[in-house]
């Protein structure tokens, strides 16, 4: 079996191909995060409108497995101020 030199064009072809693939294969994965805490689901609802500056340490407490009391409350803090803004 030898090797085949392909062209530009059949290169752009295959990948065209093989990302419409990887494409139609990825559209029924959406993964749904399962959190540990309810105060997490709802802060991921609201995570973009946190403040700019506590956006980072917001994502942390939706990566976290454990919560204190302190970093629930605190949590509920940035979602009950993002909804009274968008109230």
């Amino acid at each position: 079996m030898g090797y085949r030199f392909y062209t530009s064009r059949e290169y752009a072809k295959l990948n065209a191909a093989d990302n419409a693939r990887r494409k139609a294969s990825m559209a029924g994965t959406e993964v749904k995060r399962r959190y540990a805490y309810p105060v997490q689901a709802q802060l991921a609802a609201v995570i973009d409108k946190v403040q700019a500056n506590r956006q980072d340490l917001a994502r942390m407490f939706l990566r976290m497995g454990k919560l204190s009391e302190k970093q629930q409350a605190a949590c509920q803090r940035w979602i009950d101020r993002t909804r009274s803004i968008a109230a």
